[in-house]
């Protein structure tokens, strides 16, 4: 059985001392390997007590700009092919942007994460003078510490963050590296129950904790806290640093044993004590089929998949021509891309997953296909602006190779895998003004890329939030520089946090969508981040919409009229308690029926005489819609007698009637046979067959009524819908199932679903069937 490599994670500088890794074989020795003018030699290694971390360049080795990093990994078993697709070291330059700040600064914290600076950049955080926080931005990101068991002052302090850069090139006045200061954004308030003096509670381990499992999964965690494990007798530990997360995922450098205890508490530099949950580690967890990808490549660097457990082995099993090779890897996350397998054009391909050599079945197989079609010219998103720490590409095919983002100045400034169709690539350092931008994807043989050059951005900032209203699921705002990171508050509670998409113009409009309605009375305000910029909008006030009224129903009234008129009235925003004003009446008794329907009563003696009334809804908050015209005339004529016996085109036996009105009510069927008396018949009250699951009526299976007729007689048929809006059925109530003998209505056009039907019937001529809809 054969190793995968590992992957070196770059960009690098010359000022790099050290390179970070991931998919290593826990206990697996990981080696760094530099080419310069065409001779490879080691210059660096570690063993790894879990998949991912750092190797250490040797203390004598030096790095320049255009050299290539690459790395592999032994253990007792063998060797490793190397890292496919080298990390070319940056050439440096002399200019630098305003760190960008990529988690929050909390109270008590013992740190904190800064990114977008030149890869081996030393960081320093000072507070009046005195350094109270470092870290090393290996790849760009530095994951600040506080020193000496300190944590952050109290809220609202401004704190100093320094990038100390190596000498190359030289600062000016002979300075032995660059010194180069900013502002943070103030400091925030721990977000611990009770506030800074409440105890602090015990995050708890909810996944993973079964027998041979080296990861778990910790919940209920305070943003800004340190989480810690601890195994029997405090005979392993492990960690996760201050971060934004509430759950966070924890590699372990043993294998759980089913029975033992994991402890957890999670700390803060001003705390001294913390509550503590214990886990028991239960059995053997059967793992799950994991998936793998469609595989457009054979020579791809990378597979994607998906299904997996963290910290778990895999194993890729590569059949071809017979010969079947099983590589060795590990799951350092649940799905994504991971090293490949060599795999020849046209082999089988299966992956699975195991814990204890207990493993999962193999997943569904995947032929290594050769390229089907040329590589697609992917697109950078919009324009690029001074200081924007990522780059979006769009139109990214295959899902498979490598993407390489080069700087016309500092070279390689970003290298990832490419799994998705589109992706949001960060860089280290961060844009500058003129340089030129290359985003190339290579994948097979092939390359194709995208260039822009860098603009000059005005300063960074946002707009004002468009007017958030009661109910709404999202808030915009407005003038957001590209790139920046926005947060969207009710004060003091955060509803949404993301990042500023790309633009033309190096300014965006921003959506966040909200797990919540918002609710009148809130009020709503955006904070923003970005390169050594922070502020904050004023913010509005959440509003009720003001209603709208859409149509009423009826919209004509005949005079007199003894009775009460009901109106139906439709719009948009009503609120309960919302009433209806008709012109002469005032508000007169209003039904809530929902927020876009209500229901109204109207005296009879509000119709002695013909004339235009005017009607508007009003909601309780006072606010009102437009008026719509309510025309009151004279009584209409009675109504007509059914049509006259004609000849008649539609012959059938019998009629099968299929009720699949969409509004789900209830319909009445009437008939006249109009070669003996034309009198009008109640036939039936029918319910509705429409299935709003399926979105299906079942025109093909029993009808809801059948009406057979008389050979040679001519017959009218309608169907009347009394529940709806503006109709009242004869005799009044339209809610009766069986309205007295009469007439059906075939003036108001409300009242009628089907226009009545003339129809000859004829023996043998079959079924005519109606669907009402």
């Amino acid at each position: 059985m054969e190793l995968l490599p590992p992957r070196l994670f770059g960009p690098l500088s010359e000022c790099s001392r050290f390179v970070r890794f991931d998919f290593a074989i826990p206990g697996a020795t990981v080696v760094a390997l530099r080419t310069r003018d065409g001779q490879t030699t080691d210059v660096g290694k570690a063993i790894a007590p879990i998949s991912n971390g750092l190797v250490p360049f040797d203390p004598s080795v030096t790095l320049a700009a255009g050299d290539l990093i690459t790395a592999y990994q032994y253990d007792g078993s063998g060797a490793s092919p190397w890292q496919p697709d080298a990390i070319e070291v940056q050439t440096s330059e002399g200019k630098f942007n305003a760190p960008q700040v990529l988690t929050h600064l909390y109270s008590c914290s013992r740190g904190f994460t800064v990114g977008a600076m030149r890869p081996g950049t030393r960081v320093e955080v000072l507070h009046s003078g005195s350094v109270i926080a470092t870290g090393v931005a290996n790849d760009g990101v530095a994951h600040v510490r506080t020193v000496g068991g300190g944590w952050l002052p109290n809220p609202g302090k401004v704190l100093t963050i320094r990038q100390r850069i190596c000498p190359s090139p030289p600062p000016p006045g002979g300075a032995p590296e660059w010194v180069i200061d900013n502002d943070l954004p103030p400091i925030e308030p721990l977000q611990s129950p009770g506030g800074e003096l409440g105890e602090v509670p015990a995050p708890l381990v909810i996944e993973g904790h079964t027998e041979c499992s080296r990861a778990v999964t910790v919940g209920n965690v305070i943003p800004g806290a340190e989480v810690v494990l601890e195994g029997p007798g405090s005979g392993w530990w492990a960690t996760s640093g201050p971060s934004d997360a509430t759950t966070v995922v924890i590699p372990l450098a043993v294998k759980l044993k089913e029975g033992e205890k994991i402890e957890a508490r999670q700390e803060f530099g001003c705390r001294t004590t913390s509550a503590r949950s214990v886990a028991i580690v239960g059995a053997h967890a059967a793992l799950g089929q994991p998936r793998l990808a469609q595989i457009d490549c054979p020579t791809t660097s990378t597979v994607g998949v998906d299904g997996l457990k963290a910290g778990a082995d895999l194993e890729f099993e590569v059949t071809h021509q017979g010969v079947t090779r099983v590589y060795r890897g590990i799951a350092t996350q649940l799905f994504g891309a991971f090293p490949s397998p060599p795999m020849p054009a046209g082999a089988i391909v299966r992956v699975r997953q195991g814990e204890c050599d207990r493993w999962s079945a193999w997943s569904e197989p995947r032929t290594a296909n050769a390229l089907p079609q040329p590589v697609s010219k992917l697109r950078i998103v919009g324009e690029l602006f001074q200081c924007q720490n990522a780059i979006t590409v769009e139109n990214i095919w295959p899902l498979a190779g490598t993407i390489v983002v080069r700087s016309s100045v500092t070279g390689e400034i970003a290298r990832v895998v490419g799994f998705g169709n589109i992706a949001t690539i960060t860089v280290a350092p961060s844009l500058m003004a003129g340089h030129d931008i290359a985003v190339e994807h290579q994948v097979c043989g092939q390359r194709e890329s995208d260039r822009k050059t860098v603009k000059l951005g005005a300063v960074p900032g946002i707009g004002d939030i468009e007017q958030p209203f009661d109910g709404d699921t999202q808030v915009t705002v407005l003038d957001v520089t590209s790139g920046a990171y926005i947060e969207i508050w009710n004060r003091t509670d955060r509803l949404a946090a993301g990042y500023a998409p790309s633009s033309t113009t190096g300014k965006t409009k921003v959506s966040f969508g909200l797990v919540k309605p918002l609710v009148v009375g809130q009020h709503i305000h955006a904070t923003f981040w970005h390169c050594g910029h922070y502020g904050r909008n004023e913010g509005r006030p959440v509003f009720l919409r003001k209603p709208v009224l859409e149509s009423v129903a009826p919209s004509s009234v005949s005079s007199p009229s003894g009775n009460p008129t009901t109106f139906g009235l439709q719009g948009l925003h009503f609120r309960p308690g919302a009433m209806m004003w008709f012109e002469g009446a005032g508000l007169v008794t209003t039904t809530f029926l929902s927020v876009t329907e209500l229901r109204a009563s109207v005296p009879g003696y509000h119709f002695d005489s013909p004339h235009t009334a005017q009607v508007q809804v009003r909601n309780p908050d006072g606010q009102v819609t437009g008026l719509l015209n309510v025309e009151i005339g004279a009584a209409p004529p009675a109504p007509p007698d059914p049509p006259p016996p004609q000849p008649s085109v539609l012959q059938a036996e019998s009629v099968e009637i299929f009720q699949c009105n969409t509004n789900h009510r209830d319909v009445h069927v009437w008939k006249a046979d109009l070669s003996a008396g034309a009198q009008w018949q109640f036939v039936a009250t029918i319910s509705h067959q429409y299935d709003s699951d399926w979105g299906t009526c079942p025109v093909d299976e029993s009808p809801a009524t059948t009406i057979d007729l008389t050979d040679g007689h001519d017959y009218a048929i309608a169907v009347i819908d009394p529940e709806n809006i503006g109709c009242i059925a004869p005799g009044g109530d339209p809610a009766e199932a069986n309205p007295p003998a009469g007439q059906p209505d075939l003036v108001n056009a409300a009242c009628m679903r089907m226009s009545h039907l003339v129809i000859r019937g004829k023996t043998g001529a079959g079924v005519f069937k109606y669907v009402i809809n």
